[in-house]
This record gives structure tokens, sequence and C-alpha cells, in this order.
């Protein structure tokens, strides 16, 4: 990473700092209205709100594998028959499912009840959180332009729960947290760019990714590596065949109990991340040098004063 990139890493976790920071504030509150039309928080966050992006096309496993490929496809297909089984999905063919009256009106309670958290923070003044938000935009609409690939698969369908703009009178903090989430997309489109020539699936990515993490420290046991996904619904014996298939590509290796990174399949990693951020950050030539510092000034100020808040 040059020390252009280095720079431009450090503005961007400043601004995920601001959109965990936001989200300390309003998932209390969007919590709370879900649990009053009988939701928990996974089942709108994960499923409903997803489906809202998708609209007018329906979610299916599939769909969803497209943005988050790590997950067990079983884990979509009962979430998704759970979510319809409580009439908040309907199923309109073989694998697709699409919001409900009842899933519109819980998914939109829930998105006012955070868009009416949010427009009560006032962490900045009301100048500098616009001149925050139009400079987000800029590198939002310059993802949306940007040459392929990567694809915008996932900014897309990020764009599609879009609350409006400044003309629309969607307040300043709703617009800087839908461009951070719209960003934070891309960024996933730039990542499944990155790796898709591998020749490799999600689990056999995250498998190489949790081994890759801890090279340069201790070496990484199966007990804790399946400990570290299994979140993801698959069993021990798949990431075991995981790590078969790695081996066999020369990228990991076995050593005592434990597994590490090869040589190769350090390297190989590696050029992912480099790749990814080479992608993601292409865009953000649009914002000229002082324009990049003001962003940097902006998003720390801001991230100071939520976290106080918090």
């Amino acid at each position: 990473m040059n020390d252009n990139q280095k720079n431009l890493s450090q503005i961007w976790e400043l601004g995920l700092g601001v959109l965990r920071a936001l989200g300390a504030q309003y998932n209390p509150v969007m919590e709370e209205a879900a649990a009053k039309t009988g939701m928990e928080m996974p089942t709108w966050y994960a499923w409903l709100l997803v489906a809202l992006a998708h609209e007018p096309e329906s979610i299916s496993t599939e769909r969803l594998r497209v943005r988050s490929p790590y997950m067990a496809p079983r884990v979509y297909e009962e979430r998704l028959a759970n979510a319809a089984a409580a009439g908040y999905l309907r199923c309109v063919d073989r694998d697709g499912y699409m919001l409900t009256l009842k899933g519109h009106q819980a998914v939109q309670a829930v998105l006012q009840a955070g868009d009416a958290c949010m427009s009560r923070l006032r962490p900045m003044p009301v100048d500098r959180m616009e001149e925050l938000a139009q400079l987000l935009w800029k590198l939002v609409d310059a993802s949306l332009e940007a040459a392929e690939p990567p694809g915008r698969w996932c900014l897309a369908h990020s764009r599609k729960i879009d609350r409006g703009n400044e003309a629309d009178g969607a307040p300043v903090t709703v617009r800087i947290d839908q461009y951070l989430s719209d960003l934070t997309a891309y960024r996933d489109d730039c990542h499944l760019a990155a790796w898709a020539m591998l020749g490799i699936d999600g689990p056999e990515l995250e498998v190489l990714t949790c081994i890759w993490r801890t090279r340069e420290s201790a070496p990484l046991t199966f007990a804790e590596l399946f400990d570290a996904l299994k979140r993801r619904g698959w069993e021990k014996d798949d990431y075991r065949q995981r790590l078969v298939d790695l081996a066999r590509r020369g990228w990991v290796e076995q050593v005592a109990e434990s597994y590490t990174a090869t040589t190769a399949g350090w390297t190989v990693r590696q050029e992912v991340e480099q790749k990814t951020d080479e992608y993601f950050y292409r865009p953000w030539a649009c914002l000229a040098p002082g324009e990049l510092e003001t962003l940097r000034d902006l998003l720390a100020a801001m991230g100071d004063v939520l976290m106080i808040k918090g």
C-alpha cells in the first residue's frame, strides 16, 4: 500500500467509525420499533430490509449469496421460510420471496424510527454536516460511474433504500448514514471482484483469510478456526475439506495441530486485499487533495462527538 492509499485508508476508517457510532445511536431505537411489530432484529434487518432493497425482484438464497457467499445456503433457506411463516414474506416462485403488506409496513416503521432518531442528532453544525454529506455523495456518485471491474451489484441494491436527498427533505444525518452504507456496499463489490478469479468459493476464502491474519502470530488450530466461522452455518467437515483443498493448492500447511499460510498462500491473500483497495479507492480521485483533508477533518470531528454521546 503506497502513501496515498494509506491516507485514503485512514480516512475510510474514520468513515467506518462514524457509521458504527451512528448505528450505536439508532440501532436500539430500531430494535424497539421492530419488537413492537413482533419482529426480532435479525429478521427485519437481514431479511426484510434486503427484500426491500431487491424490489421489484424477489429475494432468494441464490441472490442473498451474491453479496455474502460465505453463509451456508440452508441458513438463508431456513430464515426466509421462517419470515414467510410469520407473514412478513410470501413465496412467489420456487425459491423467491417478496415482502407482504405486513412486511412492508413493519420494515417502513423500523426505518422511520431510525430516521427520526438520526434527525435529532446534531454532532456538528448543520452546514458542516451538509458539507460532509456532499463530499460523501461525490464518492458514491463516482463509484456508481467507475469502470468495471468491479461490478456494482451491492452498491446498486444499497442505493435502492435511499430515503432521498436534501431537496426531498431527508435529514442530513440520514444521508450521511446512507452514503457511508453505500460505500460499504461498494467495498463489498470490490472485494468480491478481487478474489473472483482465484477459483475458490466463499468458505474457502474465509478459511484462508483467518489463517492469513494469524501468519505473523500463533498458528490457528482447527478448533479456533471453526469457532471463528461457525456462525456461517457450515459443518466441521465442510471446513476440513476447505483446508484439504487449500493445502492442495499449496496455500496452507499443517504444523502439528495447527494451520499456517505458506508464502504462496500469504501472497495470494495479500494480493486480494491490495486489489480490493485498488478498486475501492480508484473513484476517490474525484476529490481534490483539499477536499480529502476536509473529509478527514469532518469525519474525525463527527465521530469524536458521536462516540462521546454514545
